[in-house]
């Protein structure tokens, strides 16, 4: 499961990717919204910690994208 900092990290990373402002506080809130989301969706944690994405960096962007299209 990725951490805080990944987490945030990477939808940062997600948001410049899709061209979307985001700043520190969203990002705060989104990498907290997921990791609630990842702690209660066991299809989501599954999906997450797959060993095509080891460290969960694909699923938070992906996850990232979904909410925001």
């Amino acid at each position: 499961m990725p951490t805080f900092k990944e987490a945030k990290s990477w939808i940062r990373e997600a948001a410049r990717e899709l061209g979307a402002q985001v700043n520190g506080r969203e990002a705060q809130a989104l990498a907290g919204a997921y990791l609630t989301t990842l702690d209660t969706d066991p299809q989501l944690r599954q999906s997450a910690l797959s060993y095509a994405d080891p460290t969960g960096e694909r699923a938070v962007k992906a996850w990232f994208r979904g909410i925001t299209t």
